[in-house]
């Protein structure tokens, strides 16, 4: 499983590169003031944060449980910094507690952010990186749901992104939108900006399933190319329609 995961966080990197999308390295350490920067409520389960001894040797470091405030801070400070526009992206550990064993080692996952600024972007940008990425890992059965409670974001202009499983049932993926205004203002971001953080473990997980599918298949080549092509001229279609219909008229240029 550890091979596969890089393979598709390398697969993850191409693409996003492909959008001019540039990695950053931000502190890996959280902090409450971060948190509430980014507008996390106060009873929420991302900010029951993992302590640990600092490796410096001196008191205690808090490690992340999201990516997003890290994020932030990095393109606040990029925005300080008169860069005009900045796309960025991490993919990191993440680490929540164990609530089951007392005292056990957290959990470790991989999330994957990515925040945009500038006045060239808007809210069709980021929904397209996000589902080229999907979809490079074999996940093409993306959806969109209004989502108007996570504070980091717009409440008008947020999303969860999710997909299938193989009964049908709904899973989420991870979280996009338009950053609210508030938050921009803390972390001193004074143009439109976007973010999205993905669940990178769960994702690789899907897109194993699929790739396991796709190598089971055994169909004519020509018959099989067809099929992609219908397939993806109808996901392009579900998406626009998708994208119109959660956040209004789709940016054919972005």
């Amino acid at each position: 499983m550890q091979e596969r995961l890089t393979q598709m966080r390398d697969l993850a990197i191409k693409t996003l590169e492909e959008f001019g999308i540039k990695e950053i390295q931000p502190s890996s350490y959280a902090s409450q003031l971060l948190m509430d920067a980014a507008n996390i409520d106060g009873d929420s389960w991302e900010r029951d944060l993992v302590e640990q001894d600092n490796p410096s040797g001196e008191g205690k470091v808090q490690l992340r449980t999201i990516l997003m405030p890290s994020m932030l801070e990095s393109l606040g400070k990029e925005y300080a910094a008169n860069q005009k526009s900045v796309r960025a992206y991490e993919i990191a550990k993440t680490y929540t507690k164990n609530y089951v064993i007392p005292g056990a080692a957290p959990f470790e996952c991989w999330n994957l952010s990515v925040g945009l600024y500038g006045e060239e972007e808007d809210l069709s940008t980021i929904a397209e990186v996000i589902t080229a990425v999907l979809e490079k890992m074999g996940i093409a059965d993306v959806e969109f749901f209004v989502e108007t409670e996570y504070a980091t974001y717009n409440p008008e202009k947020c999303a969860r992104i999710v997909t299938k499983d193989y009964s049908g049932q709904f899973v989420e993926l991870g979280i996009m939108g338009e950053f609210h205004p508030s938050v921009k203002e803390n972390f001193a971001i004074d143009a439109p900006a976007y973010g999205a953080e993905l669940f990178f473990d769960l994702i690789a997980e899907f897109a194993d399933r699929a790739h396991q599918y796709h190598e089971a298949i055994t169909q004519p080549l020509a018959s099989l190319d067809a099929e992609i092509l219908a397939a993806e001229s109808a996901q392009l279609d579900e998406l626009e329609r998708q994208i119109k219909a959660v956040f209004g008229v789709v940016n054919h240029e972005s």
